[in-house]
């Protein structure tokens, strides 16, 4: 029998949320009870799908503060929305600080300072929008994570970063502790947290993070012993293999840099390995490639030597 404390990751159950969310926040509730029945969502998204409020706010008549910058997901709420007015919808962009910032917004929106729940998913700054938070405390958070982070790797995004990439699970879970939060459950993309006012109400102990992570993103680059790399994956199939195939045709076809690089760093593919594991392409890009550039000409005058 395993002895893992999966806290509450066994009510994970999907009515409109992507990975169970649903289940998991009735269960919480259920044991902790109301104190306002409101909530918080940014970036709201397009409507219902995919949202982790919209079963509290339709079948369990919940106030919310749904915020979104996307114009449009906007519009779409207002329609859902327009017969049922205790849910506010805005059109915002959540910064880190200054006028855009979370606390800023709610204050703005009249939104008690112990509001029941904050869901926090907008793919770049989720850390730290967390982090910024100082004077409102909701009782209960869901934040999202890159889920192809191992769950004992800290890692985040600086802020505002062009290129998006998040943060790790355990980097949110050392900040909920830093804030006065455990954790409660985690779902593919999210962690779910309680005050540690309220946690004693769930009558169970905080589960490690490895205890209740979902593994099935991470992926592996395994190389054999001439140096051709190989996608491995937890799941069925890499979750993400697709990307590394794309940026093989893409850079094949957008330079002849790329190709060469491609056509010299890679080596013959094991036809056993590559039944079981995705082969995957190693191509430099950055913007100073004078070493691989006289590592190619090298490359070339050894062949030609050779040939004569």
């Amino acid at each position: 029998m395993s002895m893992l404390n999966s806290g509450l990751n066994s009510y994970k159950r999907i009515i409109y949320s992507q990975w169970g969310e649903d289940g998991v926040l009735e269960e919480i509730f259920r044991r902790i009870g109301t104190t306002n029945k409101f909530c918080v969502e940014f970036g709201a998204g397009n409507g219902y799908e995919l949202s982790n409020t919209w079963n509290l706010i339709s079948n369990h008549n919940w106030n919310a503060l749904l915020l979104d910058s996307n114009v449009l997901f906007c519009e779409t709420w207002k329609k859902i929305l327009e017969k049922i007015p205790r849910v506010k919808i805005l059109n915002r962009f959540i910064g880190i600080s200054g006028e855009h910032s979370l606390e800023k917004v709610l204050k703005a929106s009249n939104v008690s300072h112990n509001f029941d729940l904050l869901s926090i998913d907008i793919d770049s700054n989720d850390y730290h929008i967390f982090r910024s938070i100082k004077s409102y405390k909701p009782r209960v958070i869901i934040i999202e994570h890159n889920p192809t982070v191992p769950p004992d790797d800290s890692i985040v995004q600086d802020p505002n970063e062009t290129i998006a990439f998040g943060s790790s699970a355990k980097a949110n879970v050392d900040l909920a502790h830093e804030k006065g939060y455990l954790l409660v459950a985690a779902t593919q993309t999210n962690c779910i947290f309680v005050n540690k006012d309220d946690f004693p109400k769930l009558t169970i102990e905080e589960p490690s993070l490895s205890d209740v992570f979902d593994p099935s993103a991470i992926s592996y680059v395994i190389s054999s012993f001439n140096g051709a790399s190989y996608l491995k994956s937890v799941g069925q199939n890499p979750v993400y293999g697709w990307l590394y195939r794309a940026n093989n045709v893409t850079l094949k076809k957008s330079s002849l840099r790329a190709f060469t690089f491609g056509a010299s760093l890679n080596r013959p593919f094991s036809k056993s390995l590559s039944e079981k594991y995705q082969p995957i392409k190693i191509l430099r890009d950055s913007i100073d490639n004078t070493g691989s550039y006289i590592y190619m000409l090298k490359s070339v005058l050894r062949l030609l030597l050779r040939k004569k």
